[in-house]
C-alpha cells in the first residue's frame, strides 16, 4: 500500500503511516525537485454521542455512546476511553466507572447537557438529557395473602412504587376489582 498519493495538481494525501519524497519534475527540462511528506496515525476530528437527544424519568438511567470520527474517515466506538460528564451531577450523573461508561441516572427533575471529551486530544461530543417526574414501576397490595370469615370484611391496601424509588398510598386512588365479584 502506498504512503501517499499525489494527484496532477500537487495535492499529497496520506494512506499509511511513513515518509515519502515528493518529486515536481519538469517535463521539458527533466529538472526536478524534491521535498519530505511524513503521514502520521488519523488523528481525531469529531466525537458524536448518540443519543443525541434523550429523556428518561427519575430513578431510571439512558445508556450513551461515544463515536469517534478520524482524518481518514474512519470510526471507532470509543464509549470506554471517554471522559464523561454533566453539566448538573444532582439532576443526572453520568458514570465514568467499568462496565457502566456514559451510564446517566435521571436524579431529579430537570435537563442537562452530557459530555464525552477524548483525554488526549480534548475533542468534546455532547448530547441533551431531559429528566422527567418518576413514573410508577409497581403497585403493592397488603396483605398480600389473607383469610376472612363469611359475611366479615378484610381492608386492603396499596402502595405505589415509583423509578426514584419513592413510595405513595394509592388505596384511595386505585381501581379496586376482584376476580370473583
Amino acid at each position: 500500500t502506498a504512503t501517499a498519493t499525489i494527484s496532477s495538481s500537487g495535492l499529497a494525501t496520506g494512506k499509511t503511516t511513513g515518509a515519502v519524497t515528493i518529486t515536481a519534475t519538469d517535463p521539458s527540462s527533466l529538472i526536478n525537485g524534491t521535498a519530505v511528506l511524513t503521514v502520521t496515525s488519523a488523528t481525531l476530528v469529531t466525537l458524536t454521542v448518540a443519543p443525541a437527544i434523550a429523556s428518561v424519568p427519575a430513578g431510571e438511567a439512558v445508556q450513551f455512546t461515544a463515536t469517534a470520527r478520524y482524518s481518514d474517515l474512519s470510526t471507532q466506538d470509543v464509549t470506554t476511553s471517554v471522559t464523561w460528564a454533566s453539566s448538573s451531577t444532582s439532576t443526572a450523573p453520568v458514570s465514568n466507572s467499568t462496565h457502566s461508561h456514559g451510564l446517566a441516572t435521571g436524579q431529579s427533575v430537570g435537563a442537562v447537557t452530557i459530555t464525552a471529551t477524548d483525554p488526549s486530544s480534548l475533542v468534546q461530543g455532547t448530547a441533551a438529557l431531559t429528566v422527567t417526574p418518576a413514573v410508577l414501576a409497581s403497585v403493592s397490595v397488603a396483605p398480600a395473602a389473607s383469610a376472612v370469615a363469611q359475611g366479615q370484611t378484610q381492608r386492603f391496601t396499596a402502595t405505589g412504587h415509583y423509578s426514584d424509588q419513592t413510595v405513595k398510598d394509592m388505596t384511595t386512588s386505585v381501581t379496586w376489582s376482584s376476580s370473583s365479584p
